[in-house]
Parts: C-alpha cells; sequence; structure tokens
C-alpha cells in the first residue's frame, strides 16, 4: 500500500530486471500497466507510466493506492 499527502505527487519504481512486456501491473483491481504500455484510467490518481533500463515508472498523485504486480 501507499499513500501520499495532499497536494503531492510520487513515482512507484518496479525496479530491473522486469519485462516489461510482459508485466501486469494493477492498482485496486484495476490495470495501470500492461503490454509494455500505461494504460490510463480517468478515474485514479495514476497518472502515467513508462518503462526505462532501470524498471517501470509508475506515476501517481495524493491519496492510498494498493498497487499489484505481475512480474
Amino acid at each position: 500500500m501507499l499513500s501520499l499527502p495532499a497536494n503531492t505527487e510520487g513515482e512507484l519504481v518496479l525496479p530491473a530486471p522486469v519485462n516489461a512486456s510482459s508485466s501486469v501491473v494493477k492498482e485496486s483491481g484495476q490495470v495501470v500497466w500492461q503490454h509494455g504500455a500505461f494504460v490510463a484510467r480517468a478515474s485514479s490518481g495514476v497518472r502515467n507510466g513508462s518503462s526505462a533500463a532501470d524498471g517501470i515508472h509508475i506515476t501517481v498523485g495524493s491519496g492510498s493506492y494498493t498497487f499489484v504486480a505481475t512480474l
């Protein structure tokens, strides 16, 4: 679980060696990363995602989040 105070932004990093193209990341049961790309959700504070050499990066706004990843 991840909690961020009001008026803040944070970044969740799933460190390498993850396979970004086959990994699935869900927040509160909703897919936010799949098939190597960020999956936008209008009703969530999950703002964007990207992959880099050091892993998968997911940016979130203030609030509480529960992430589950299949790497």
